[in-house]
């Protein structure tokens, strides 16, 4: 639904962006359980899955060194809401 969505989007930090070879993930919100993190690259493909992460005020780290340079589109899914943020991949 449109409002969790834009309280997720809110709520979520994705950095540092350009990256090489970690993103870290913050949550402003209390400890988000059952979090899915799906990266794709820009023709769609799922090139990185993780499921039932535990996000909150620590940073996750999620190690990205092993995918190649360029734009990824990198989804927080939890049980309510749906955020795509777009990250980039620099060597």
């Amino acid at each position: 639904n449109g409002i969790e969505d834009e309280i997720l989007a809110s709520s979520i930090q994705v950095y540092p962006n350009p990256s090489s070879e970690f993103v870290y993930i913050q949550s402003d919100q209390v400890d988000q359980a059952k979090t899915n993190l799906i990266i794709r690259d820009m023709t769609g493909r799922i090139v990185f899955s993780q499921n039932n992460v535990q996000l909150g005020h620590a940073a996750y780290p999620l190690n990205i060194s092993n995918l190649s340079k360029g734009t990824y589109v990198l989804e927080v899914l939890t049980e309510n809401a749906r955020l795509s943020k777009k990250i980039n991949i620099l060597y």
